[in-house]
């Protein structure tokens, strides 16, 4: 791989995710007056969020049941309690890290393996 062909994919990257970021402020000017584009940008975070967690608690991509399960319900009542998509998202990583870490430990001490 070549340095030009590197620098042609960040470049590619670059400006994909640009104006991906820019066409909201281009197209929506000041306050956002519909009510279905207001409604459907309201539910969004919760969408990002199923979007990213779900898939992780099914698959488990060898983190095992316990840690995806914890993290799952964190996120669920940190979105109840309608808190920011960054304290979720932060707190059930957080939380699921941990109980990665110790899920070897619980496991041996329940007698689950």
């Amino acid at each position: 791989m070549n340095a030009g062909y590197v620098w042609t994919c960040v470049l590619i990257l670059f400006v994909t995710t640009y104006f991906t970021r820019l066409l909201p402020f281009l197209i929506f000017k000041g306050n956002i007056k519909n009510k279905f584009i207001r409604s459907i940008l309201a539910y969004l975070p919760y969408a990002v969020l199923s979007s990213i967690i779900f898939p992780e608690v099914f698959e488990q991509k060898g983190m095992g049941l316990l840690p995806a399960v914890v993290g799952f319900f964190v996120a669920v009542i940190l979105s109840y309690k309608e808190k920011s998509l960054i304290i979720v998202l932060a707190f059930s990583s957080i939380l699921t890290y941990v109980f990665m870490v110790l899920d070897p430990y619980i496991t041996s001490f329940l007698h689950l393996s």
